[in-house]
Protein backbone atom coordinates (compact mmCIF):
# COMPACT_ATOMS: atom_id res chain seq x y z
CA UNK A 1 0.00 0.00 0.00
CA UNK A 2 1.27 3.46 -0.71
CA UNK A 3 2.32 5.43 2.15
CA UNK A 4 1.34 9.09 1.65
CA UNK A 5 3.47 11.72 3.74
CA UNK A 6 1.53 14.72 5.02
CA UNK A 7 2.23 17.13 7.17
CA UNK A 8 -0.24 17.74 10.50
CA UNK A 9 -1.55 20.88 11.77
CA UNK A 10 -1.46 20.92 15.59
CA UNK A 11 -5.12 23.45 16.84
CA UNK A 12 -4.64 25.23 20.27
CA UNK A 13 -7.46 25.82 21.97
CA UNK A 14 -8.12 29.00 24.25
CA UNK A 15 -8.64 28.61 28.06
CA UNK A 16 -11.78 30.01 29.17
CA UNK A 17 -12.01 32.53 31.14
CA UNK A 18 -11.84 32.56 34.90
CA UNK A 19 -15.28 33.62 36.01
CA UNK A 20 -15.42 37.15 38.06
CA UNK A 21 -17.14 35.28 41.17
CA UNK A 22 -13.70 33.08 41.11
CA UNK A 23 -12.17 32.83 44.28
CA UNK A 24 -8.60 34.67 43.77
CA UNK A 25 -5.97 32.85 43.44
CA UNK A 26 -3.08 31.71 46.03
CA UNK A 27 0.23 33.38 44.70
CA UNK A 28 2.77 30.41 44.33
CA UNK A 29 5.52 30.38 46.27
CA UNK A 30 8.90 32.11 45.16
CA UNK A 31 11.65 30.12 43.32
CA UNK A 32 14.86 30.63 42.37
CA UNK A 33 15.37 32.12 38.77
CA UNK A 34 16.60 29.41 37.10
CA UNK A 35 19.71 29.61 35.50
CA UNK A 36 19.70 31.09 31.52
CA UNK A 37 19.94 28.56 28.65
CA UNK A 38 22.74 28.92 26.14
CA UNK A 39 21.35 28.96 22.95
CA UNK A 40 21.71 25.51 20.92
CA UNK A 41 25.27 25.85 18.72
CA UNK A 42 24.59 25.44 15.09
CA UNK A 43 25.31 22.23 14.19
CA UNK A 44 28.85 22.42 12.02
CA UNK A 45 29.07 22.65 8.33
CA UNK A 46 28.78 19.48 6.87
CA UNK A 47 27.08 17.39 9.80
CA UNK A 48 25.17 14.33 8.89
CA UNK A 49 22.14 12.81 10.58
CA UNK A 50 19.95 9.84 9.31
CA UNK A 51 15.97 9.64 10.49
CA UNK A 52 14.10 6.84 9.72
CA UNK A 53 10.97 8.29 8.35
CA UNK A 54 9.17 4.85 7.54
CA UNK A 55 9.56 1.33 6.03
CA UNK A 56 10.33 2.79 2.79
CA UNK A 57 11.84 6.31 3.07
CA UNK A 58 15.18 6.98 5.47
CA UNK A 59 16.66 10.35 5.10
CA UNK A 60 20.47 12.12 6.10
CA UNK A 61 19.60 15.57 7.08
CA UNK A 62 23.01 17.73 5.79
CA UNK A 63 23.80 20.77 7.64
CA UNK A 64 24.58 23.94 5.40
CA UNK A 65 24.68 26.68 7.51
CA UNK A 66 27.01 27.11 10.43
CA UNK A 67 27.09 29.79 13.67
CA UNK A 68 29.17 31.74 11.18
CA UNK A 69 27.24 31.89 8.96
CA UNK A 70 27.07 30.14 4.83
CA UNK A 71 30.63 29.27 3.90
CA UNK A 72 32.43 26.28 1.99
CA UNK A 73 31.08 23.15 2.99
CA UNK A 74 32.50 19.56 3.22
CA UNK A 75 31.05 16.15 4.18
CA UNK A 76 33.16 13.63 5.56
CA UNK A 77 32.62 10.64 3.09
CA UNK A 78 33.83 7.96 6.31
CA UNK A 79 30.46 9.25 8.07
CA UNK A 80 28.50 9.74 5.08
CA UNK A 81 29.22 6.14 3.60
CA UNK A 82 28.93 4.87 7.37
CA UNK A 83 25.38 5.75 7.38
CA UNK A 84 24.86 4.78 3.80
CA UNK A 85 25.81 1.37 4.74
CA UNK A 86 24.44 1.59 8.71
CA UNK A 87 20.68 2.40 7.63
CA UNK A 88 20.24 1.89 3.84
CA UNK A 89 21.53 -1.35 3.22
CA UNK A 90 17.60 -3.39 2.80
CA UNK A 91 16.37 -3.58 -0.29
CA UNK A 92 13.21 -1.46 -1.44
CA UNK A 93 13.90 1.54 0.69
CA UNK A 94 14.74 4.87 -0.68
CA UNK A 95 17.63 7.25 0.38
CA UNK A 96 16.64 10.87 0.45
CA UNK A 97 19.29 13.89 0.98
CA UNK A 98 17.76 16.86 2.58
CA UNK A 99 19.78 20.38 3.48
CA UNK A 100 19.14 24.00 3.05
CA UNK A 101 20.54 25.12 0.45
CA UNK A 102 20.68 23.72 -3.38
CA UNK A 103 23.50 22.39 -5.43
CA UNK A 104 21.89 23.09 -8.40
CA UNK A 105 19.17 26.00 -9.18
CA UNK A 106 17.63 27.72 -12.10
CA UNK A 107 16.36 30.83 -8.73
CA UNK A 108 18.64 33.35 -8.46
CA UNK A 109 21.07 31.71 -6.13
CA UNK A 110 22.16 29.82 -8.85
CA UNK A 111 24.30 27.00 -8.89
CA UNK A 112 26.58 26.42 -5.88
CA UNK A 113 29.67 25.30 -7.08
CA UNK A 114 31.89 24.21 -3.39
CA UNK A 115 28.72 22.09 -2.73
CA UNK A 116 28.77 20.55 -6.43
CA UNK A 117 32.39 20.05 -6.11
CA UNK A 118 31.91 18.60 -2.74
CA UNK A 119 28.89 16.69 -2.39
CA UNK A 120 28.06 15.88 -6.02
CA UNK A 121 30.99 13.00 -6.14
CA UNK A 122 29.61 11.64 -3.01
CA UNK A 123 25.92 11.60 -4.43
CA UNK A 124 27.39 10.06 -7.88
CA UNK A 125 28.98 6.86 -5.83
CA UNK A 126 26.63 5.93 -3.74
CA UNK A 127 23.42 6.56 -5.97
CA UNK A 128 21.78 8.96 -3.62
CA UNK A 129 18.17 9.37 -5.67
CA UNK A 130 16.93 12.48 -4.43
CA UNK A 131 17.91 15.85 -2.94
CA UNK A 132 15.37 18.22 -1.39
CA UNK A 133 16.23 21.25 -0.27
CA UNK A 134 14.85 24.99 -0.45
CA UNK A 135 16.71 28.87 -0.26
CA UNK A 136 15.17 29.97 -3.10
CA UNK A 137 11.18 30.72 -3.04
CA UNK A 138 10.22 28.91 -6.19
CA UNK A 139 9.44 25.24 -7.26
CA UNK A 140 11.61 23.47 -9.36
CA UNK A 141 12.52 19.97 -10.36
CA UNK A 142 16.20 19.38 -12.33
CA UNK A 143 17.32 16.58 -14.02
CA UNK A 144 20.99 16.03 -15.36
CA UNK A 145 22.68 13.78 -17.53
CA UNK A 146 25.27 10.99 -15.94
CA UNK A 147 23.86 12.22 -12.36
CA UNK A 148 22.10 9.78 -10.23
CA UNK A 149 20.14 12.07 -8.36
CA UNK A 150 16.82 14.44 -8.74
CA UNK A 151 16.97 17.60 -7.40
CA UNK A 152 13.86 19.05 -5.90
CA UNK A 153 13.74 22.46 -5.06
CA UNK A 154 10.44 23.61 -2.74
CA UNK A 155 10.90 26.81 -1.61
CA UNK A 156 6.98 28.49 -2.66
CA UNK A 157 5.96 28.16 0.88
CA UNK A 158 4.85 31.88 1.61
CA UNK A 159 7.53 33.94 1.48
CA UNK A 160 7.78 36.52 -1.16
CA UNK A 161 8.42 34.67 -4.12
CA UNK A 162 12.06 35.13 -6.50
CA UNK A 163 12.40 35.46 -10.25
CA UNK A 164 14.07 33.10 -12.15
CA UNK A 165 17.55 33.37 -13.49
CA UNK A 166 17.25 30.86 -16.05
CA UNK A 167 14.56 28.44 -17.38
CA UNK A 168 16.12 26.58 -19.82
CA UNK A 169 17.05 23.42 -17.54
CA UNK A 170 14.11 21.44 -16.33
CA UNK A 171 12.20 19.42 -16.92
CA UNK A 172 10.35 22.20 -14.19
CA UNK A 173 11.11 25.16 -12.92
CA UNK A 174 8.47 28.10 -11.84
CA UNK A 175 8.28 31.17 -9.68
CA UNK A 176 5.17 30.48 -8.10
CA UNK A 177 3.70 29.89 -4.50
CA UNK A 178 3.11 25.97 -3.56
CA UNK A 179 4.51 22.66 -1.83
CA UNK A 180 6.00 19.50 -2.16
CA UNK A 181 4.10 16.73 -1.81
CA UNK A 182 5.74 12.57 -1.55
CA UNK A 183 4.10 9.43 -2.02
CA UNK A 184 5.97 6.47 -1.20
CA UNK A 185 6.24 3.02 -1.57
CA UNK A 186 9.12 0.42 -1.63
CA UNK A 187 8.50 0.13 -6.05
CA UNK A 188 8.19 3.35 -6.65
CA UNK A 189 8.54 7.51 -5.08
CA UNK A 190 5.95 10.01 -6.64
CA UNK A 191 6.86 13.43 -6.21
CA UNK A 192 4.26 16.66 -6.96
CA UNK A 193 4.66 20.33 -6.34
CA UNK A 194 0.85 21.45 -5.35
CA UNK A 195 -0.43 25.26 -5.63
CA UNK A 196 -2.34 26.76 -3.03
CA UNK A 197 -5.45 25.39 -5.18
CA UNK A 198 -4.14 22.18 -4.52
CA UNK A 199 -3.61 21.96 -8.40
CA UNK A 200 -0.78 19.66 -9.51
CA UNK A 201 1.81 22.33 -10.93
CA UNK A 202 4.18 19.06 -11.90
CA UNK A 203 4.74 15.53 -10.94
CA UNK A 204 6.97 12.77 -11.88
CA UNK A 205 7.54 9.17 -10.89
CA UNK A 206 10.85 7.56 -9.77
CA UNK A 207 11.59 3.60 -10.33
CA UNK A 208 14.03 1.72 -7.84
CA UNK A 209 16.26 0.97 -11.13
CA UNK A 210 16.70 5.28 -11.61
CA UNK A 211 13.71 5.74 -14.21
CA UNK A 212 12.26 9.10 -14.40
CA UNK A 213 8.37 9.44 -16.08
CA UNK A 214 6.84 12.67 -15.59
CA UNK A 215 2.93 12.63 -14.89
CA UNK A 216 0.11 14.34 -16.80
CA UNK A 217 -1.81 17.03 -14.07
Amino acid sequence: MLRTLTSIACLLSLLPAIPATAAPARKPAPRAAAPAKKPAAAPAAGTVTAANLGASLKALGLATTTQDGYQRLRVEEERFSYLIDLRFSDSGEWLVCMAHHPLFSNGPHGDHAPLIKDWGPLFQKYNVPFYFCGHDHDLQHLEFSGLPTSFIVSGGGGAALTKLKREERGPFSQSVYGFTHLQVSPEKFIVRHIDPQLKQLHGFQRSLNGRVDLLRA
